[in-house]
C-alpha cells in the first residue's frame, strides 16, 4: 500500500496554485503554490491585481523565488 504523505515527484514544467489564507497581512500574496521548471523547483506567489485597463478589470501578478535544499516543505510566507 503506498504511502500518501510521501511528496509526488512533480512533472517539469508543470505545477499547482492554490489559494492562500492571508491572515490580515496585505502583502502576502493571494494564490501560492510550487512549480518545476527546466528540473527546478519554484515558490509560485500570486497577488490579484485591478487595472482599468484590462478587460475585466483584474488580472493576477506572479512571483517565482527558488526553493532552497531543505526548506522545500517549509511555507514559503
Amino acid at each position: 500500500m503506498p504511502d500518501d504523505k510521501q511528496p509526488k515527484e512533480r512533472k517539469d514544467n508543470a505545477g499547482a496554485l492554490f489559494r492562500a489564507d492571508k491572515k490580515g497581512v496585505a502583502k502576502r500574496p493571494d494564490y501560492s503554490g510550487r512549480v518545476k521548471i527546466a528540473g527546478v523547483e519554484y515558490w509560485l506567489s500570486g497577488w490579484v491585481k485591478q487595472h482599468d485597463g484590462v478587460a475585466g478589470g483584474s488580472y493576477i501578478s506572479l512571483a517565482f523565488r527558488p526553493i532552497e535544499e531543505g526548506a522545500a516543505e517549509a511555507t514559503p510566507f
